[in-house]
């Protein structure tokens, strides 16, 4: 199950941090059809050790591994026209990419294969205009 919270760090004081788990290399089920997309390629990815390890204060690792900011994860957004540009009564062009001032809520980023991951990737673009980093996180394989 994703989760978002926040993290206390010594380098960049409070984060906000958005967490997909994987495990075997394959995401949960919530998110999974935006897994090897252009977007997902954008989150930041480590293991649950790292993780495990900013909870309890040791941030350095946790630093390095956020990867750049999310207002610069916005620039790297492929595909910046909409998807649901053609017939849509609130395209404008200035707005309906990534980065547009006024993004109407129906953007969904063109070049992904089904409206699901369309519309994952939209929860994304809206969480890194939040200032939210998004992460995949590995949890380490069972054994046995």
């Amino acid at each position: 199950m994703p989760r978002r919270l926040k993290v206390s760090t010594r380098e960049m004081g409070f984060v906000e941090l958005f967490i997909v788990y994987s495990k075997g290399g394959v995401w949960e089920p919530e998110w999974r059809a935006l897994q090897g997309t252009e977007i997902a390629a954008l989150f930041a990815t480590f293991p649950k050790a790292i993780l495990d390890h900013v909870l309890w204060g040791y941030s350095r690792p946790f630093v390095d591994a956020l990867g750049r900011p999310p207002d610069g994860t916005l620039r790297k957004v492929p595909h910046p026209l909409c998807h649901n540009r053609i017939g849509c009564t609130f395209h404008d062009a200035k707005d309906c990419h990534a980065r547009g001032k006024n993004l109407p809520h129906c953007y969904q980023p063109e070049g992904l294969p089904s409206d699901e991951a369309r519309s994952l990737a939209n929860d994304a673009v809206r969480m890194w205009r939040d200032g939210v980093y998004m992460a995949a996180v590995e949890e380490p394989a069972d054994a046995g």
